[in-house]
């Protein structure tokens, strides 16, 4: 009966009473990291009890809801209680174990039972397992003083490595094609490169071509230093094919326009000289009329 009333107590108040007796006693609960989504199982013991042994006990385990999420308990191996009560549900963030053994005999350390945990929480999150002890007592209804309470953390690790997804480099495109200057119109050109080993010479070879007049690609402008003596040698001679090709095709743009300017003048001196010939010949004709010029006989 005192047993029952010592547990009933516990369970029902909120706070059981603080007079403990002189003996004392560790209550520890175990720690542990897990993955997200799994679950581990920590111990609740009680720890050298003294005699005549261990007859009642209500702790509370209090956690963070928002990490962890107690799943269900077991009882301790052994038959070291005679009956176990576990309430994962006994308040927000808080599991309320109790214990009751009627005979004398659990002394020193005992596995009262285990609680599981299931992490809800983001990795890198902890959660304290912090206990309060609502009741203590030996078989002969003393109070057994807790010298120390061994709270426990859990935690959520971050997945390893092997599971993050892997960082995908993004595509390089193609480079571009590099454009050669040629010379258009010039069937006799020839490209050069410049020989390896020589100064300025570049991974890819230099293409040099003979430049027309109006061509970005000046052979003056190049220098032994950078194109190597053999190119400059070729773009320095300049084709004497390519400078009388351009004459003989017709006049120059400058040329064209000076003689599309004497249009106007060529055309107004025509109709000057057509109006002209007009007036010569009605002053003929009149003048032919009043003679009788031109009348049969």
């Amino acid at each position: 009966m005192v047993l029952v009333l010592l547990v009933t107590g516990g369970i029902l108040s909120p706070r059981g009473n603080s007079a403990w007796g002189s003996d004392a006693a560790i209550v520890r609960v175990g720690s542990g990291d897990l993955g997200s989504g799994q679950s581990i199982t920590v111990a609740l013991e009680v720890m050298a009890v003294p005699g005549p042994g261990l007859g009642a006990a209500t702790i509370d385990i209090r956690y963070d809801a928002g990490v962890v999420d107690p799943t269900g308990c077991t009882e301790g191996p052994g038959g070291a209680l005679d009956m176990t009560v576990c309430n994962t549900d006994y308040a927000p963030g808080t599991v309320r174990f109790t214990g009751i053994r009627a005979t004398p005999g659990a002394v020193g350390d005992i596995l009262l039972g285990s609680i599981a945990f299931r992490a809800v929480g983001e990795p890198d999150q902890c959660s304290d397992l912090t206990l309060d002890v609502i009741s203590l007592a030996d078989t002969d209804g003393n109070k057994i003083a807790p010298a120390r309470l061994q709270s426990g953390r859990l935690c959520v690790e971050a997945p390893p490595d092997s599971l993050l997804p892997e960082a995908t480099a993004p595509a390089l495109s193609a480079a571009p094609e590099r454009s050669v200057p040629t010379l258009v119109g010039h069937p006799a050109a020839t490209a050069v490169a410049a020989p390896e080993g020589a100064a300025g010479a570049t991974e890819e070879p230099l293409v040099y071509g003979l430049p027309t007049a109006d061509s970005p690609l000046r052979a003056d402008a190049q220098t032994d230093a950078t194109v190597g003596p053999e190119a400059t040698r070729i773009a320095a001679a300049r084709s004497p094919v390519a400078e009388t090709a351009g004459s003989a095709e017709g006049p120059s743009a400058a040329e064209e326009t000076d003689a599309g300017d004497w249009t106007p003048w060529i055309v107004a001196a025509a109709a000057v000289a057509v109006g002209a010939a007009l007036l010569v010949y009605v002053v003929y004709r009149r003048w032919g009329a009043s003679r009788g010029v031109g009348r049969s006989e």
